[in-house]
């Protein structure tokens, strides 16, 4: 039987509060101190950029990780990532929050990874509708934070690549719908289709760990 539009509305919400356990914080206004590392690092010093490097690299790591998937290392992307990120620091002007600049950066990276590794899965346009599937209702709130970050991380990778990445890069970098089909080399309407059948995939993996507790 197909789900009314409201009670999917309602069950996909549970995977978007799940993902949103997820987002980083790129989106708080900077410390003062890290302000003043970043004008420091784009005026050329190298130890100010060292010391955001490590703040910032286990973000970015795994920015690239969730892109990339289970089969893929993070390592050179993230070094990728800090390279280009040095390179344009000067012309960064501090339009936004430094971290959100950055996992801009690693995500593009991670991206251009993916597309050289297996090109064929981010331009296929037509995936399997499982817009009709039976899933369970909402209960994700009510389980500990931490186990539901695992929990996603995890059912993340298991996604197929032309999902799991709209997915990611929606819900959790908050790309918009544009922006998705134009780094996917996509139609806007093929990018929300893949987004919304990822979001699908995922409350079905998740309903495996985390069930209607009603």
């Amino acid at each position: 039987m197909l789900q009314r539009p409201a009670a999917m509305h309602d069950r996909l919400a549970s995977v978007s509060r799940a993902l949103a356990a997820l987002v980083y914080s790129g989106r708080m206004e900077a410390s003062d101190q890290e302000q003043a590392l970043v004008r420091s690092a784009a005026a050329g010093d190298a130890a100010s950029f060292a010391t955001l490097m490590r703040r910032h690299e286990g973000r970015v790591r795994a920015t690239c990780a969730r892109i990339l998937g289970a089969a893929g290392s993070p390592d050179d992307c993230v070094q990728d990532a800090f390279t280009k990120a040095w390179k344009a620091l000067p012309t960064f002007g501090e339009r936004s929050s430094f971290g959100t600049w950055l996992y801009r950066i690693a995500a593009n990276e991670a991206l251009q990874a993916l597309r050289r590794r297996k090109p064929q899965e981010l331009l296929v346009d037509e995936l399997p509708d499982s817009s009709g599937a039976q899933i369970p209702g909402p209960g994700i709130d009510r389980l500990d934070r931490e186990r539901v970050r695992e929990i996603v991380r995890n059912r993340l990778l298991e996604l197929p690549d032309a999902l799991r990445v709209p997915v990611v890069l929606r819900d959790v970098h908050e790309w918009s719908n544009e922006e998705i089909a134009k780094a996917l080399g996509v139609s806007l309407p093929a990018a929300k289709a893949r987004i919304h059948r990822g979001r699908l995939r995922l409350r079905e993996l998740l309903a495996v760990d985390l069930p209607d507790r009603g």
